[in-house]
C-alpha cells in the first residue's frame, strides 16, 4: 500500500510480495543489463532526431513562404511551433 497525496493505493500482495523477496540490485541481473543497454541508443536516438527537427524549423524561419503561410507569428507563436515536435514526445 502506497499513499500519494490523499489518496491510498493497494497494491497486489502477490506482488508485494515478489518485490520483498528479490534481494538481487538490477546489475546484478543480466536481462535488466541488457534492457538498460538497448534503451540507452534509443533514448540517445530521440535525441539524435529532435537536434535535426529543431535546426529545420529554424532555417525554416528564414523562408519567407513560411513566414507569410504562419502570418507572420510573434515571439510567442514562434516558441510554440517550434516547440510542437518534442511536446510530441513527451
Amino acid at each position: 500500500m502506497a499513499i500519494i497525496g490523499t489518496k491510498e493505493h493497494h497494491v497486489d500482495p502477490r506482488l508485494a510480495n515478489i518485490a520483498k523477496e528479490d534481494t538481487k540490485r538490477w546489475y546484478q541481473k543480466p536481462n535488466l543489463r541488457a534492457l538498460y543497454l538497448i534503451l540507452i541508443p534509443s533514448a540517445l536516438g530521440v535525441e539524435w532526431t529532435s537536434g535535426f527537427d529543431s535546426s529545420m524549423m529554424n532555417s525554416l524561419q528564414a523562408v519567407a513562404a513560411w513566414v507569410e503561410y504562419f502570418d507572420n507569428p510573434t515571439e510567442g507563436r514562434l516558441g510554440l511551433l517550434n516547440a510542437m515536435y518534442s511536446l510530441g514526445a513527451l
